[in-house]
């Protein structure tokens, strides 16, 4: 007799499954099979995700404290990109703890003393070898490799949401891996580079080894001693601009900055200035790597630690001011240019690194950017100006150069302005800050200038792109207080 539900020491009669449309059940997600299955509970979900987390932020940290002085262009565009995506990836993660129970506090605090020794060790590369073997032969795979496991131990239904980011951040992660396994491949280029590449990755597995894995596999038994550390002293990035042997770095005459603005000029010089100008905007990162870190150490020093949510809208402008480079590179490259013969000086990111605070040189960026959004002039009037030549693939560079840009200025008037109090604020002290660096580069005080030729450079360019020499521009432009911010008379 089947029960009526009266006496709880019964057994019930097993019934049917309920009629079915043959449409898939759960929404896809799994099948019944599969949700009656186990999976991680809410408190080790959690302390992995805290864990992947800690190793996105350090992640992020590797990069922005090596961008600046990492020589190789491609290098450059593509730690760009890393920085971005891993800092996004941290927020996604930090953004999870916080749905699962847990208060969305505390994510500068290190899970994990061993898994930070292996971080802090990485931190400590010292070229770009280093600096490769470190992200993508041994952070990234182990990071990778613990994604993976977590995608197949957790629940399909009842942790969906987790589940569904972890797929972007494995596809985001392989495809990053096999980018920097070919470079640095391209990179090895003798047996004493490769000998480094394998003595690097040994000392960091070694580390790796030690805190078990970067979930929460405990050490193995047999695992050895790690090799003496050189995370001994606190870390000090090297904030000096550094460009390979392909571009000239401190030739600071940049015609372009000028020749873009002067209406009277034809409009194809005009549009190769832009062009040329975008091409110049890696400067743009190395001096935002900085800021960033300062500005995070600087607030970890008062006790005030600054949220995610400030390093990833600010590593999403380094991959814009990035792509706006590769704009100009594309750019020359489609004509046939070889772009490294436009002399790319690393004044602007060496002069605000060296001589302004992380405040400063952020209120300077935020000025510049500020000065570009009126409707006449800026970055309307770039769009215009590459518009009037009719060519497709330079109005379309500028037309998303020019809405970047203004994405660029509420992250601005998000993070800056907030924090100085007023707009009126951050533009006095971006004013001030770039006038006193720009007129100590005009001196030619700023490393490098006095020994190299302050040579001018852009009739002969010009003629060989455009087929011919263009108008001189007066000497004493170099000269006046605007030479480098034309945009405030470009009316």
């Amino acid at each position: 007799m089947a029960s009526n539900g009266s006496n709880g020491g019964e057994r019930r009669t097993a019934r049917a499954p309920h009629p079915r449309l043959g449409v898939p059940e759960l929404a896809g997600v799994c099948t019944y099979e599969q949700a009656a299955g186990s999976g991680l509970g809410v408190e080790e979900n959690v302390a992995l995700l805290k864990r992947y987390n800690w190793v996105e932020t350090r992640l992020t940290d590797l990069i922005l404290t090596h961008l600046t002085a990492t020589p190789e262009w491609e290098v450059k565009d593509a730690l760009c990109l890393h920085v971005w995506l891993d800092s996004e990836h941290a927020k996604w993660l930090q953004e999870r703890v916080s749905e699962l129970r847990h208060p969305p506090h505390n994510f500068h605090h290190a899970p994990d003393a061993a898994l930070e020794a292996w971080l802090q060790e990485a931190l400590r590369s010292r070229d770009t070898i280093e600096l490769l073997t470190a992200l993508y032969q041994v952070v990234k795979p182990a990071l990778l490799a613990a994604y993976q496991a977590h995608l197949e131990k957790t629940h399909p239904l009842v942790d969906q949401p987790t589940r569904r980011f972890l797929r972007f951040i494995i596809q985001e992660e392989e495809e990053m891996i096999a980018w920097g396994r070919q470079a640095l491949e391209a990179l090895l280029v003798d047996d004493a580079a490769r000998e480094r590449s394998r003595a690097w990755e040994a000392h960091l597995r070694a580390y790796l080894a030690a805190a078990g894995a970067v979930g929460l596999e405990p050490p193995a038994a047999t695992a050895a001693e790690p090799p003496a550390p050189r995370a001994v002293e606190p870390l000090q990035p090297d904030w000096t601009p550094r460009r390979d042997s392909r571009f000239e770095s401190f030739n600071y005459h940049f015609p372009p900055h000028w020749i873009y603005a002067q209406r009277d000029r034809p409009a194809d010089e005009r549009m190769l200035a832009l062009v040329c100008k975008r091409l110049l905007e890696m400067d743009v990162p190395e001096m935002m790597a900085s800021i960033i870190w300062r500005a995070r150490e600087e607030a970890l020093a008062e006790g005030k630690p600054r949220p995610w949510a400030y390093t990833a809208d600010m590593c999403r402008q380094v991959w814009d001011e990035a792509r706006h480079s590769m704009m100009g590179e594309a750019w020359l490259v489609h004509r046939g240019v070889d772009f490294t013969q436009v002399p790319l000086n690393v004044g602007f990111s060496l002069g605000l690194n060296q001589l302004a605070t992380a405040r400063e040189a952020h209120a300077a960026l935020y000025w510049i950017e500020q000065g570009l959004m009126p409707g006449k002039t800026g970055k309307a009037y770039e769009f215009r100006t590459a518009r009037e030549t009719r060519n497709p693939l330079a109005t379309l560079f500028m037309d998303y150069d020019w809405a970047d840009e203004v994405l660029h200025v509420h992250i601005g008037r998000r993070w800056l302005v907030k924090e100085l109090g007023s707009r009126e604020e951050a533009e006095r002290l971006g004013s001030e800050a770039f006038g006193r660096v720009m007129a100590i580069r005009r001196r030619q005080g700023l490393e490098g200038a006095q020994d190299t030729e302050q040579r001018e450079w852009w009739p002969d360019f010009c003629e060989s792109v455009l087929g011919y020499r263009p108008e001189p521009l007066a000497a004493e432009v170099y000269e006046t207080p605007d030479a480098d911010a034309p945009w405030l008379k470009n009316a």
